[in-house]
């Protein structure tokens, strides 16, 4: 990595504001930097170049940049398709599809917005893009995670109330409830992820008291808030979203069965349990892959 005269003159710059900020005092400042211009730059340039700015391999890049790009290729296409085909089919504009939108919304902005930032930090170790990029990243990363469990979460339900309880159907699968229950997902979700905009910060790297570069972490009051946060965040994420959705396709499952027996026509009733399982299977697909696909936000 070449630097620049700029480059080098305002990373000393930082170094000499590094040492005023921890109260280094005129006396001492001199004992700290007692070196020029020249020689800051000569370190830098010399760190630098022996590549200690990577967090792996060439080899190792080249193989994370193809998988990256295959996803986020591969990604925007499915979601671009699902969005063309509901809003080409008349038939498909209903309320009730208005959560797959929703849902290919949040994975559109995760592929454009949060994928290749993720992957920058995932290469290097300085962060160059500023502070206002590495709180806004982790904050909509955050919510786009949330709002598309939670999606998966809602359609579960919407199938219980469809399938289980016909008479409260109208109610709650009315265009108006529907755009209700996905503001509602975006809000929710851009709330618990609101710490990330105060203890997201770009702290420097310092090295023989110079600062080498800045990173992009989180730095929360204590430990303890961040063992709370992330605990509130798994409880969200990770376990109340499958216990909701195993729970709902267990009742559903159950009714089915029971109404099965009832039925008339047996291959009537046995197609629609198996509709069910092959539905159920499919959300439960979705949400693991959205839980241990995406980057860990805790």
């Amino acid at each position: 990595m070449n630097l620049s005269p700029d480059d080098i003159n305002n990373l000393f710059l930082r170094s000499n504001n590094f040492g005023l900020e921890n109260n280094v005092t005129p006396a001492n400042h001199s004992h700290l930097f007692n070196f020029s211009e020249e020689h800051f730059a000569k370190i830098l340039q010399g760190f630098w170049s022996s590549g200690k700015d990577r967090n792996l391999s060439s080899q190792a890049e080249a193989a994370l940049i193809t998988i990256y790009t295959f996803l986020i290729i591969g990604g925007l296409i499915t979601n671009f398709l699902v969005c063309f085909v509901v809003a080409r089919r008349k038939q498909m504009h209903t309320a009730r599809n208005l959560y797959i939108v929703n849902l290919t919304v949040s994975d559109i902005s995760l592929c454009l917005i949060c994928m290749p930032f993720t992957l920058v930090m995932i290469l290097r170790r300085q962060w160059t893009l500023g502070p206002v990029l590495c709180k806004l990243v982790s904050f909509l990363q955050a919510t786009n995670i949330m709002v598309s469990v939670g999606t998966i979460t809602v359609i579960a339900l919407d199938r219980y109330f469809t399938i289980c309880k016909k008479k409260s159907n109208k109610l709650t699968n009315s265009k108006q409830n529907v755009i209700f229950s996905i503001t509602c997902l975006w809000f929710l979700s851009s709330v618990v992820a609101m710490p990330l905009l105060f203890y997201q910060i770009v702290e420097p790297v310092v090295i023989d008291q110079c600062v080498m570069y800045e990173v992009c972490i989180e730095q929360w009051p204590s430990h303890n808030y961040r063992v709370l946060y992330a605990s509130l965040v798994l409880i969200i994420m990770a376990l109340l979203p499958p216990l909701v959705v195993g729970t709902v396709h267990a009742k559903i499952a159950r009714f089915l069965n029971i109404h099965a027996k009832t039925q008339k026509n047996p291959r009537r009733a046995q197609k629609e349990l198996d509709r069910n399982q092959k539905t159920t299977y499919l959300l439960c697909v979705i949400l693991i892959n959205i839980l241990f696909n995406k980057k860990d936000i805790s």
